[in-house]
């Protein structure tokens, strides 16, 4: 029963729609934009994620998990969502359970 839970309420958040505009700012800035719009935290690991790298979105009404799909495409990175949780992962390395180390500020 737990774990029906935690999947729908994945599926729900993943298919959140969400509307922001931005062009070749940093992935910091976007975090920061994305969270204040849709009460999102970012989790990503700090020697691993390049926070300056530049990134674009063009999102109108578009579901969060297209949404960061489309943002993160010029990166090394993918992504996953639980609930309104969002880790950040670098292409190139597998997460171990529990190594989530860092909560973006803000």
């Amino acid at each position: 029963m737990i774990v029906t839970l935690i999947f729908s309420s994945f599926q729900i958040n993943a298919q959140e729609k969400i509307t922001l505009s931005f062009s070749n700012i940093s992935l910091e800035e976007a975090i920061r934009q994305i969270e204040a719009a849709g009460r999102y935290t970012f989790f990503y690991d700090v020697n691993q994620t390049d926070l300056k790298q530049k990134v674009s979105l063009q999102a109108k009404d578009e579901s969060l998990e297209k949404a960061i799909q489309s943002m993160l495409s010029s990166t090394n990175l993918t992504f996953e969502i639980e609930g309104r949780q969002i880790a950040l992962i670098n292409k190139q390395t597998t997460i171990a359970p529990g190594s989530r180390s860092k909560k973006s500020p803000g």
